[in-house]
């Protein structure tokens, strides 16, 4: 009776052995389970085989076992496809803002990891998005890995992270180990927070970053036409910002990185123009950012940078703006320069309320290198007369399009100044410049008569190298009747810019940075970008930010509710009896 069911033996021990097999490479680990099945799996088969040639069964036994192969091939095939599909398969993400693909800042950022980099999530269970986030990120480096922890069960790990709530996502590397995000029902693993936070981790120093205030700039209020979000994203990529008034302090600090004027409406005093001069002479780095029918007070500076701001208004014809509810006063921006701030932009959009064109003119043997970084459209030009109720373009007033709204330009800082040695002073007093005595005024001739006598009583000195002599002279009086200065040593002069070239980013417009207009399409991807370049945080890629989710929800009336409702339960069956007993009927 048992000899009966003996050529089923082979097919069970196939799928015992098939069991086995693919629970060992899911769970990564081959535990006495899964080896135990893979061994009853073929010891069925071996004793079913045997059974069936002790019965005389060859065909039998020959189809059977040619089934056999034909089920594991396909099964080992299939299997193979999807491991392989899984772990190293393409990935296609047809989201319109590629929501679920890192952005290029996060893959390189992540793929340059030289040391290992770990995420911790404290809470009972991850989210899918959570997991599939960080799986992403895990793809990219072998540097890079996370872990999933109950705080209630590892308690002592909590403790060592001082972990005070469920949800809390923190870095690890070294011994250093910061908060990222606290996770919500409904905030999830944010892809720009840990990008940001990762980014932060591995600078070895905090950039900080000054803004202009005083002249009416823009501040760091959350009100319309603050900074707010715009400082709320620099500090979550790691920058220190502070707000500078030169009218009480008479220099720029020395720990600054970079300086931000962003839409001043009054004019900067003399001393404090001065002071941002020598701040990028000594290889600082300044953003300004103009609007149209404002002086700011500097265009001396600017001019030694070749810069000049166009104060006519840009208007864009195109219609464009139209379909975001945006008139002709404020141009779209499609097309980008070849530059690092913006060149992973490709011909996404960023928006400009207001903007004025920049000019950048070479400046003969300056050294200066320009870029420019935002062109606007062939359907614009800047108006000369923004005031006048039809707009219409003036070939003699106006500057037709595409035109320039920002520049990025940079130039070798400037050497140090030395104080001329005493030797060139004597020549230059050989020359007849005027003595002073040491308090700095001008020797009258009294004081020049007694001078010269008392130099006629200084012992002469023998100089080997002219052969002849020369009367002694005290330094004051080698150097015209003045003090020497005294040399500036090289290392406390040194360039502010790691990269020992001052940088300036001028934009003819600061809306686009405000609260109002920061999260718009690519506009705080402009500012933070000029501001990453400015600081040198150069090993720090420069693109884009990581895509948000965006709100596609449809808020119905409970009318239109209520109709929707109705059409699904109630018209769309009876739409459908409808047509069957139509065609019932045609059949008769």
């Amino acid at each position: 009776m048992l000899f009966k069911y003996a050529r089923y033996l082979p097919f069970v021990g196939t799928a015992a052995c098939a069991a086995g097999t693919v629970a060992g490479f899911i769970s990564g680990s081959w535990t006495p389970g899964p080896v135990l099945a893979i061994a009853c799996g073929t010891l069925l088969i071996v004793a079913g085989t045997i059974a069936i040639g002790r019965m005389g069964w060859g065909r039998s036994l020959q189809a059977g076992t040619n089934a056999a192969i034909a089920t594991v091939s396909i099964l080992a095939i299939l299997g193979a496809l999807n491991f392989f599909a899984v772990r190293f398969g393409p990935r296609l993400d047809l989201t319109e803002t590629q929501l679920f693909t890192l952005s290029p800042q996060t893959q390189q950022l992540v793929e340059n990891l030289d040391k290992p980099l770990k995420v911790w999530v404290f809470a009972r269970s991850a989210t899918e998005s959570t997991e599939e986030l960080l799986d992403n990120y895990a793809r990219l480096s072998e540097e890079f890995s996370y872990e999933v922890a109950d705080p209630e069960r590892r308690a002592g790990l909590a403790r060592r992270f001082e972990v005070r709530a469920d949800g809390e996502v923190y870095l690890e590397r070294g011994d250093t180990r910061p908060l990222v995000q606290t996770l919500g029902p409904s905030e999830p693993l944010s892809e720009a927070r840990l990008t940001g936070a990762i980014a932060k981790i591995q600078r070895d120093s905090t950039p900080l970053v000054f803004f202009l205030q005083g002249h009416g700039e823009a501040n760091f209020s959350a009100d319309e036409g603050g900074l707010a979000q715009a400082i709320a994203a620099l500090e979550e990529r790691g920058f220190a910002v502070e707000e500078l008034s030169l009218a009480v302090k008479s220099a720029v600090p020395e720990d600054a990185d970079a300086v931000v004027v962003a839409g001043p409406l009054r004019m900067l005093f003399p001393g404090e123009v001065q002071a941002l001069q020598s701040y990028l002479d000594g290889g600082g780095s300044v953003m300004v950012m103009l609007d149209p029918q404002t002086e700011a007070g500097l265009e001396d500076l600017l001019e030694e940078w070749g810069v000049r701001f166009d104060d006519r208004l840009v208007v864009d014809v195109s219609g464009n703006g139209s379909v975001v509810g945006l008139g002709p006063e404020t141009p779209l921006v499609f097309d980008y320069g070849e530059h690092p701030i913006v060149e992973a932009f490709g011909n996404d959009i960023s928006i400009y309320p207001i903007a004025r064109p920049v000019e950048a003119e070479a400046v003969l043997d300056s050294g200066i290198q320009a870029s420019p970084l935002l062109f606007t459209g062939e359907q614009t030009w800047a108006e000369s007369d923004p005031t006048s109720l039809s707009l219409s373009f003036d070939p003699e007033q106006d500057a037709r399009g595409p035109l320039v709204l920002g520049y990025a330009l940079s130039k070798a800082a400037s050497p140090p100044a030395i104080a001329p040695s005493l030797s060139e002073d004597r020549d230059a007093n050989d020359l007849g410049e005027d003595a002073s005595d040491p308090t700095g005024e001008v020797l009258t001739e009294e004081k020049s008569t007694e001078t010269e006598t008392q130099d006629s009583t200084v012992p002469e000195t023998v100089d080997p190298d002219a052969g002849g002599t020369e009367s002694a002279e005290s330094p004051a009086s080698a150097n015209g009747g003045k003090l020497p200065t005294p040399a500036v040593p090289a290392e406390e002069n040194e360039s502010r810019s790691p990269s020992g070239e001052a940088r300036l980013v001028a934009i003819g417009n600061s809306t686009f940075a405000t609260n109002d207009w920061f999260q718009q399409q690519l506009n705080g991807d402009v500012f933070l970008n000029s501001i990453e370049w400015l600081t040198n945080a150069g090993d720090q890629p420069l693109s884009i930010r990581p895509p948000e989710q965006t709100d596609r929800r449809i808020e119905l009336s409970p009318a239109r509710a209520q109709a929707i409702g109705w059409l699904a339960l109630l018209l769309m069956p009876l739409l459908g009896i409808a047509g069957a007993v139509s065609a019932w009927l045609l059949r008769q």
